[in-house]
């Protein structure tokens, strides 16, 4: 029986997609007979269970390093799953620990290779922040971000026994971007779905679209969604209703741009730990994001008969979304299209309810089961 640590920003499970994942993934592991122990960076959601390793963000490479070690023999780890995390001590570490040769080191992109190479605009007073930051912790200046968290991704695949991305369609991608020719140790197995299997009931839904994630409108582009809602409004719909469900750096933002632009029937409702009553209540689920990996909202949405519509801003979106069988793909910023096809499936209540019974029999493919057995095959050729 092997003993695996996984490891990720924070134990609380409703704090994003990737931590619902570690969730699921814990619980299958255990139901395979594997015995499961979790670490987090402390200060996130703190426990004091003695099993779970917290290492602390500020610390030294070296005691990061020793800590970890400490801990692996302590508890006799056999495989450290990654969960994404980025950060120097996290490498400095794992390389620490394959040198010695404790146990097999497995790293999880939850994004796609590109999302990495995108460049968040940053304020000036911002940039010297960084700046200062990494020159004070690391004795260093890194003067592109992107090619420093580009940098830190190869090093990662360097280190990993194995190196899983969330499908097929990142292969290419993540040897372009981190220029790696032999991509041997790359196996690809998607996220899992998060809910118990849903008896679809059209009764329950009401006359809303719905937005759930982030507030950080860099990635989830959510201005664009209220621009759209401002064309279907300006259409004649004025009995739907726009719901954004979720918190972020940007949620005043949001607001204020909402206003800015007069749109009339929308909600902002912040933060939930009950996001599936959300996607119960709601026929359809846009997604205007600018890049994505695999993400949780697209899968949820259609395991509760949700139709999701979705910009074509990630490789992997066809094999969440087939285009007018299951939801639709909108060509990347085309606010005018996304407008006509929510339109249509508002308009067309039969094609709205066709659609949602293929979000649920197609999503069914994702089951935890169907994952578990998936990593518990890659966990045994370690």
């Amino acid at each position: 029986m092997k003993n695996i640590l996984i490891l990720h920003n924070s134990l609380d499970y409703n704090q994003s997609g990737v931590e619902r994942v570690s969730f699921l993934l814990k619980k299958e592991l255990c139901d395979h007979n594997y015995n499961c122990f979790e670490g987090c960076i402390k200060g996130e959601n703190t426990t004091h269970q003695q099993d779970v390793f917290e290492y602390n963000f500020n610390d030294s490479r070296k005691k990061v390093s020793v800590d970890f070690l400490t801990y692996i023999q302590k508890y006799n780890i056999d495989v450290i799953i990654i969960q994404g995390l980025f950060d120097p001590n996290i490498n400095h570490a794992m390389s620490y620990l394959k040198k010695r040769g404790v146990c097999k080191i497995v790293f999880c992109l939850h994004n796609a290779p590109s999302a990495h190479n995108r460049k968040k605009p940053l304020s000036v007073i911002n940039r010297l922040k960084i700046l200062i930051w990494y020159f004070v912790k690391f004795q260093m200046v890194i003067f592109d971000f992107r090619n420093h968290r580009i940098n830190m991704l190869g090093q990662m695949y360097d280190i990993a026994n194995r190196f899983i991305l969330l499908s097929d369609a990142y292969v290419e991608e993540f040897r372009s971007i981190v220029k790696r020719q032999d991509v041997g140790k790359i196996s690809c197995i998607n996220n899992p779905l998060t809910f118990q299997p849903q008896q679809l009931n059209f009764i329950q839904k009401k006359k809303v679209a719905l937005i759930l994630g982030r507030l950080d409108d860099f990635q989830k582009n959510i201005s664009a969604a209220l621009r759209i809602w401002k064309i279907i409004e300006d259409s004649g719909i004025c009995d739907w209703n726009l719901i954004i469900v979720g918190s972020g750096i940007d949620e005043q933002k949001l607001r204020d741009y909402a206003k800015g632009i007069n749109i009339k029937n929308y909600s902002f409702l912040g933060a939930t730990s009950e996001p599936e009553n959300f996607y119960i209540e709601s026929p359809l689920f846009m997604m205007t994001s600018r890049f994505e990996g695999w993400p949780m909202t697209l899968l949820e949405a259609q395991q509760c008969g949700c139709v999701p519509i979705a910009f074509n801003t990630f490789a992997a979106l066809p094999e969440v979304i087939e285009n007018g069988v299951n939801g639709y793909i909108v060509e990347k910023n085309d606010e005018l299209q996304f407008a006509k096809k929510v339109i249509e499936l508002i308009k067309n209540e039969p094609l709205r309810q066709q659609l949602a019974q293929n979000c649920i029999n197609k999503c069914q493919n994702y089951s935890s089961k169907a994952i578990g057995d998936k990593w518990d095959s890659l966990l045994q050729r370690l």
